[in-house]
Formats: structure tokens, sequence, C-alpha cells
């Protein structure tokens, strides 16, 4: 069995809502996210948006 990583965060999106990245639809403003997995935090940390 593999050990599963979830991350909670907080990503503030300039861009308008409806903006997705990582398999989530983000808010325009801030948007806590709970239960992100390690993939989906690489993808939106590495997002230079």
């Amino acid at each position: 069995m593999s050990k599963l990583n979830l991350i909670a965060l907080i990503v503030i999106s300039s861009m308008t809502t409806g903006y997705r990245r990582a398999g989530i639809a983000l808010e325009q403003g801030e948007n806590r996210l709970a239960d992100v997995n390690e993939a989906q935090y690489h993808l939106l940390n590495d997002d230079p948006i």
C-alpha cells in the first residue's frame, strides 16, 4: 500500500473565476484548498501565473 500525502493550502488567484489548474476550478481571489495531493501541489506551485 502506498502512502498518500494530502496538503491544505491557500491559492490567491488574479485570474477570472473558473480558471483551472491541477484539475481544480479556482475563484478570483482567495481559494482555501483542502486535500490537495502532491502532484496537484507541484502543478499549482510551479504555475507562473
